[in-house]
């Protein structure tokens, strides 16, 4: 499937494309991605990596349960995080043609058609 495509079908629903997860994580520390997808998943990166030792600090000095909730966030947002990369990727795969290709060639996206046609 060509990207234009693969742009037209996706925006109109026709195909579903599925991101390795694993592999976008990977591509979020390479210069292929835009640098804006970049600095939001380092910063996510950082607030879950702070969440934890947060969340103790505040158990200890503050408020048990504003401690917990903080502990909480930290253990949901490791999925968040992959999750937000694979639609970074894929947004870029959208935008950039040559960006797709790669994808496709190395199998980090699968692209498959509906039956909406």
């Amino acid at each position: 499937m060509t990207h234009k495509e693969f742009v037209q079908g996706y925006k109109q629903g026709f195909v579903r494309a599925q991101i390795h997860e694993s592999a976008a994580m990977q591509l979020m520390n390479t210069t292929a991605i835009e640098k804006r997808y970049q600095y939001a998943h380092v910063f996510w990166s950082w607030v879950w990596i702070l969440s934890i030792p947060m969340g103790i600090v505040l158990i200890i000095w503050v408020n048990k349960w504003i401690g917990i909730a903080i502990i909480l966030v930290g253990l949901i947002l490791p999925r968040a995080i992959k999750r937000t990369a694979s639609e970074f990727v894929l947004e870029q795969a959208v935008k950039d043609e040559n960006f797709y290709n790669v994808l496709i060639e190395s199998k980090i996206l699968i692209v498959e058609q509906t039956d909406q046609k």
